[in-house]
């Protein structure tokens, strides 16, 4: 009724009676999206509803000049790419999309590539592809090879350029040398006031050699910069001497392709200031560059490391003892600082011959998702009962709400103060008796605040089951029960868990393999029967799922740089 009152006083629908300022922002809003490959589609579809619609975007050259999408307009006419192109009159220009792709197109290889070229001085954000062959087969302007092209256009000034990304891949023929062309020095002349994003990578086989690109910038505009990704050849010494120039970075990525520096890098006297940093990774580095790096430089309290090292097939090599002790010692400041100064609330830890992982579970509702805190610290020969004291007698770990302990291969890192606020615990189930014993041996209750307790491993069977059922128990004479018990992850329960009965409101997820859905079931409901799944009259036997084990690790194959004012 009151939706459609509107309508039969004024005789239009109520979109009709927007003020054309809102229906200008509207469409505007509609062209930013630069991952939305419909977007001049959806705009060229506007301009058609009605009389009122078209007028205002043939008067609003501004929207048509973000619509430059060339992976679309690669399949209209040419007379259609002149009309966009109109259609913008003399407004910044957005650009993207791929400047060749292997399937018929109208346009002859080199259209775009005159386009850019023609109205560079116009373009505000340029984010575009290349892929080409042997020099010579792909010609672009005036009969030079794309190399040569990109050289000659990243020379040039760029005055309103705001956002640059370019990828390429190049093929067969193509040397270094020539490719190593693409960056002039410096790059754009030096002359790009309003840049606040750039970024040259290749994209290309991980087993080749990565190209190398110059990052020549004036030292006015690396000061400004907030983030920096780096994904090719520089040894640590270039790398600090990059980081001088970015007092203001908050995010630094990088990934490392070249050979062990650390022999060659002595300590830096003076460690690089970076008092904003609050981000950094590491990715595919030897433990003893990091070590020298992190020594090198100086970062926010409480930084988010995260140093990704993927896994290989083959044993690592071993570690000098000096470089174990060293890591270790930085390596758990960095954990202090960062638990001091972060509310970190999920925690995977583990625990191996070769590492204590520590790793903070990144919350996926968030976007975009946040940084996240990850690193191992290595093992050595000598004793790193330290590191555990110094780890789980303290409140470092004292804000964590789930804890997973999953793959902790040691004895379990119990102490009155650890873990004092952890509602969740996910666990072994060969760490039950464990828990069992340190609940009955505790003078102070450990874990005062967990209620949800979720069990993994290949099969449940009677030892383990007792263990249960203590651990429930002891739990309910301190008054402080355990309200959800998750057996979803046991790969076969081979006894009968009907004891469990006895604890009313105790909410058992049964096992995925045992169930053909997720299924609860509540203690004390009347129907013990669910739990007995070692009684073939309600489960039938269940072979246990071995783990699977992870293919090899694809090495990343972008090279190149990335950075944001």
């Amino acid at each position: 009724m009151f939706a459609s009152q509107p309508f039969k006083e004024h005789g239009r629908p109520p979109i009709t009676r927007l003020h054309e300022e809102i229906l200008y922002m509207i469409f505007l809003e509609n062209s930013t999206d630069l991952d939305d490959g419909f977007r001049l589609i959806h705009a060229r579809s506007t301009s058609q509803v009605c009389q009122q619609w078209r007028r205002l975007l043939l008067n609003s050259p501004s929207i048509w000049a973000r619509l430059i999408d060339l992976d679309d307009l690669r399949e209209a006419r040419p007379a259609w790419v002149q009309e966009v192109m109109t259609r913008s009159q003399n407004c910044p220009l957005w650009i993207t999309g791929p400047i060749h792709v292997y399937r018929p197109s109208p346009f002859r290889q080199n259209f775009f590539l005159n386009l850019i070229s023609e109205h560079w001085d116009r373009i505000e954000i340029l984010h575009v592809s290349d892929d080409w062959d042997d020099p010579g087969k792909n010609l672009s302007v005036d009969g030079q090879d794309q190399a040569g092209y990109w050289h000659r256009l990243f020379n040039r000034p760029a005055p309103l350029l705001k956002e640059f990304a370019f990828r390429y891949t190049r093929r067969a023929g193509l040397t270094r040398r020539v490719v190593q062309a693409l960056s002039p020095s410096p790059l754009l002349n030096g002359n790009a006031p309003a840049l606040r994003m750039f970024g040259i990578h290749r994209n290309g086989s991980a087993s080749r050699r990565p190209d190398r690109f110059i990052m020549d910038m004036p030292s006015s505009w690396l000061s400004k910069l907030r983030s920096f990704t780096l994904q090719q050849d520089l040894d640590l010494s270039q790398l600090l001497g990059l980081l001088r120039l970015t007092p203001l970075l908050e995010k630094l990525k990088v990934t490392r392709f070249a050979a062990s520096a650390a022999d060659s890098l002595q300590w830096q006297e003076s460690p690089v200031s970076l008092p904003r940093l609050s981000s950094l990774r590491l990715e595919d580095w030897e433990t003893a560059d990091v070590v020298i790096f992190l020594e090198s430089i100086s970062p926010s309290a409480g930084c988010c490391l995260d140093i990704f090292k993927p896994p290989k097939s083959n044993n690592p090599l071993p570690l000098h003892q000096e470089v174990i002790t060293r890591a270790q010692h930085l390596f758990m400041r960095y954990i202090q600082e960062y638990f001091e100064n972060r509310p970190v609330k999920n925690l995977f830890l583990s625990y191996n011959d070769q590492y204590i992982e520590v790793f903070e579970m990144p919350s996926y509702a968030l976007r975009p998702y946040p940084p996240s805190f990850s690193l191992s610290i290595p093992n050595g020969s000598e004793d790193n009962s330290w590191i555990l004291q110094s780890l789980f007698t303290s409140r470092t770990f004292a804000n964590v709400m789930a804890i997973d302990l999953r793959d902790w291969e040691k004895g379990m890192p119990y102490a009155p103060s650890a873990f004092s606020s952890a509602k969740t615990l996910d666990l072994r189930i060969a760490d039950l008796e464990p828990l069992s014993k340190y609940l009955e041996e505790a003078s102070d209750p450990l874990l005062p605040e967990l209620h949800s307790l979720k069990l993994h491993g290949l099969e449940l069977g009677s030892e383990y089951g007792v263990a249960l059922h203590n651990i429930l128990e002891q739990r309910r004479q301190i008054s402080r029960q355990i309200s959800v018990l998750d057996l979803s992850q046991i790969g076969g329960i081979s006894c009968n868990l009907d004891g469990l009965d006895e604890f009313a409101g105790l909410s058992v997820v049964l096992p995925i393999s045992m169930s053909e859905s997720e299924e609860r079931y509540v203690c004390g409901t009347g129907h013990p029967e669910l739990l007995r799944f070692g009684d073939p009259r309600y489960y039938e036997p269940v072979q246990p799922r071995l783990r699977r084990i992870p293919r090899p690790f694809a090495r990343n194959s972008t090279y190149g740089w990335s950075c944001r004012i």
